[in-house]
């Protein structure tokens, strides 16, 4: 298993530095990555490697592996958004999927995004037909804290997911704060409550 994330997490790297390369001038941000480790009562760890970077042409990415115990996840998905309507932007996302049925599918996203001098909020939202799924991103940051929160709604079998969280930046690539996890398709259940740290590499 470390031998398995040491590998990815110096891909990750690798792919990062080539963005950052292949980028060029009209790159929004450079690319982040991060690593997220959460501990929670009666629940196995849980270990999430991102990168999110922007591309030319208005192109993101998003790269996501998870680990809780005998389960992974990996997800790497590209977004584009071409219509510009005052804070919001409607395109298209597409994403591969590594799970029990690993698939590529392709879908409407809409983001909106408000910035103020003191904070930050971002919310996306996608849809893939193939799987009937509804997928959406909340995003705010004020001073030293931020708060998200990812959902998942399948309109076909009702299956939900909720995974909110909230961190306080202790320093400048390290915060800490609690993440929780709810899932169900007939009323949500708790699947842990614990307590994340998330650090930038």
């Amino acid at each position: 298993m470390r031998l398995l994330k040491s590998t990815l997490l110096s891909r990750i790297a690798a792919s990062a530095a080539l963005v950052g390369m292949l980028s060029g001038p009209a790159t929004a941000s450079k690319p982040c990555v991060t690593q997220t480790e959460v501990a929670a009562q009666d629940s196995k760890p849980v270990s999430r490697t991102e990168m999110l970077a922007d591309l030319p042409y208005d192109v993101g990415i998003y790269f996501d592996y998870e680990n809780q115990g005998s389960m992974d996840f990996l997800q790497l998905r590209a977004q584009k958004f071409p219509l510009k309507i005052d804070s919001a932007r409607l395109g298209v996302a597409m994403r591969y999927v590594n799970c029990a049925t690993p698939n590529i599918e392709c879908g409407p996203a809409l983001q909106i995004i408000r910035t103020s001098p003191d904070s930050f909020a971002k919310a996306e939202l996608r849809y893939f037909s193939t799987e009937d799924l509804l997928e959406s991103y909340a995003f705010y940051s004020r001073g030293r804290l931020f708060a998200d929160l990812l959902s998942c709604y399948n309109v076909r079998t009702c299956d939900t997911m909720l995974r909110p969280g909230i961190d306080y930046q202790v320093d400048k690539n390290i915060s800490i704060g609690p993440e929780a996890k709810f899932s169900g398709a007939h009323g949500l259940k708790t699947d842990y409550i614990g307590l994340r740290a998330k650090f930038r590499l």
